[in-house]
């Protein structure tokens, strides 16, 4: 299996495995297991020892592996999506620990402050159970949509869709093209909406020791249906297709990306185009695809009104190092944009981009972290696009910058040049994991709630 487009970026700085026992999505469902050994690479889904997206902040959480009970003496959550309609009405959804469970948990900015909201938890709150929202989406205040999955200990991976009428969260109907036996992996990891009849939402399904292929749903209204797409990895056993994140510039053309692998040893970057009628594959530049067992993931994209922006992740599927990943959409063609890595490029080093947004063609933000692999340290990565270059901007780190001290940023959302958030996570060197959230005003980022 591989690696989920959104928690990768989570467990690609918390690399210590000192959270939590976990569960792992095996040939029997939710199976308990001990936590794994020290992660290979976020960016190559061979890698990718299980199928689940709520998991220990280590290899697990990385590779989708399910906790098979948190420990109540600590604590443990994090925020995956936010999105905003305007300066005083966003949304930020994500995973917290119960007693038993890995639970939805959601916020809403009032313009004032984050007011905790109720969400289903589709999953339950069984031991063992999960239920982990990967994304948020909005086609107005009053509609908005957020997608993961949810599962409970033994069974399936079931695709999440939960939609928000202006007043409650409620879960809705979603096709589970994996099915729903005990094999089955059923997961949605973003949704994009032009209008509140026009949503698109993907991922990716597969059944234990078979082929992993693309998952690309639609919304018209009225339900969402599944339409079939090319698997440029082929849909032979092991092949691996996998979409991490959709955009739609206009109502009649949309962008997904995400990686494929077709059972060489490399993983390569997978764009597919929606042009009004069908979703065709489109080439794109992998970055050191020319080299063995090299993995080139894109996680993230982020549209202007001409241009969009796609990042992630390259490297050696051995882990060493970790790359950042840019590519530029000019509307025809892709073509490889050359970033600051961060963390260097020494064979411990690890450079993660995991999401992007812009608002216009010359303002966009790019978050993730970076830092080492032994001794294990993760700072929250920003860079910032003016139009001309991208650059790296400095950001607090809430969680501090001493050995095991771990900062992920996971996603941002800025509803002005002036007015941005991004949310992630924060683990403190005694292993306890808390929300972070992040603000930028114009002229710097700072934690909120402020000090």
């Amino acid at each position: 299996m591989h690696v989920r487009g959104k928690t990768h970026r989570l467990a690609a700085a918390l690399m210590s495995g000192a959270i939590i026992t976990t569960g792992i999505w095996a040939g029997g469902g939710l199976a308990s297991a001990a936590p794994p050994a020290a992660p290979a690479q976020p960016a190559a889904p061979a890698q990718a020892a299980a199928h689940a997206q709520a998991a220990q902040l280590g290899q697990a959480v990385r590779d989708h592996a399910v906790p098979a009970r948190p420990d109540a003496t600590m604590t443990f959550e994090f925020l995956d999506g936010v999105y905003c309609t305007s300066r005083s009405n966003c949304w930020t959804v994500g995973l917290r620990a119960t007693t038993d469970a890995f639970t939805a948990q959601a916020r809403q900015w009032n313009g004032r402050t984050w007011v905790k909201h109720s969400i289903p938890s589709p999953g339950g709150a069984g031991p063992g159970s999960v239920t982990e929202p990967a994304a948020v989406r909005c086609a107005s205040a009053a509609e908005c949509w957020t997608v993961g999955f949810y599962g409970k200990s033994g069974g399936p991976s079931l695709n999440l869709m939960l939609r928000w009428n202006g007043r409650r969260w409620s879960a809705m109907s979603v096709p589970q093209p994996a099915g729903t036996g005990k094999t089955s992996g059923n997961f949605l990891d973003d949704v994009t909406c032009s209008s509140a009849r026009n949503c698109w939402a993907v991922g990716d399904f597969g059944k234990t020791n078979s082929s992993t292929l693309n998952l690309v749903l639609h919304w018209n209204g009225k339900k969402w249906s599944r339409l079939r797409v090319p698997e440029p990895g082929g849909t032979g056993k092991k092949a691996e297709n996998k979409l991490n994140n959709v955009r739609c510039p206009t109502s009649s053309r949309c962008i997904a990306v995400g990686s494929y692998t077709n059972g060489s040893g490399k993983t390569f970057s997978q764009v597919l185009i929606w042009n009004g009628r069908s979703w065709f594959n489109q080439p794109v530049p992998s970055p050191g695809s020319g080299t063995a067992n090299n993995a080139s993931v894109l996680f993230s994209l982020g549209c202007g009104p001409k241009n969009c922006w796609a990042v992630g992740t390259f490297g050696p599927s051995s882990g060493r190092p970790s790359l950042n990943q840019v590519l530029h959409w000019n509307g025809r063609s892709w073509s490889r944009q050359f970033t600051t890595q961060p963390a260097g490029t020494g064979k411990a080093a690890q450079n993660n981009l995991g999401w992007v947004t812009c608002t216009s063609d010359r303002d966009c933000w790019a978050v993730g972290d970076y830092g080492n692999q032994g001794p294990v340290t993760s700072r929250n990565q920003a860079l910032h696009w003016n139009g001309k270059r991208w650059a790296f901007v400095h950001t607090p780190n809430p969680a501090g910058t001493a050995l095991n001290d771990q900062n992920v940023l996971l996603s941002d959302r800025c509803p002005s040049s002036s007015d941005c958030w991004a949310v992630g996570a924060q683990v403190s060197g005694s292993g306890n994991v808390a929300d972070e959230i992040l603000h930028w005003n114009g002229k710097k980022w700072s934690v909120w709630p402020p000090a």
